[in-house]
């Protein structure tokens, strides 16, 4: 069964496979966004996101940014999806909850 979708991959044409990924990207994009939205926007949540995707695009454009860190460190930040990940569970867990409590809980 593989086989034969390698062969039906293969003999679409590489723009067709472009767009097919640009519009499944969008809507992975479009869906994130939902649901990130789908909670009031504290100021704890937008700094939440504003560091986890400035770590995110930092390592995309700079991958030798784990050149000092621990190696096994250094191979699970590698991926710019990774580190944006980790960075906002991480930034999740260590900010404080009164960062919304002062906002009046909005």
């Amino acid at each position: 069964v593989f086989p034969i979708v390698g062969v039906i991959f293969n003999i679409i044409p590489d723009p067709v496979l472009g767009g097919a990924l640009i519009l499944l990207f969008g809507i992975i994009t479009a869906t994130g966004m939902r649901i990130i939205f789908t909670d009031p926007i504290t100021r704890r949540s937008i700094l939440i996101i504003g560091i986890s995707i400035g770590i995110g695009v930092g390592a995309a454009f700079q991958p030798n940014f784990t050149i000092h860190l621990p190696h096994w460190l250094a191979d699970l930040l590698h991926s710019p999806v990774a580190a944006g990940g980790l960075t906002a569970i991480f930034t999740n867990l260590l900010l404080p909850k009164s960062l919304d409590e002062e906002e009046g809980g909005h």
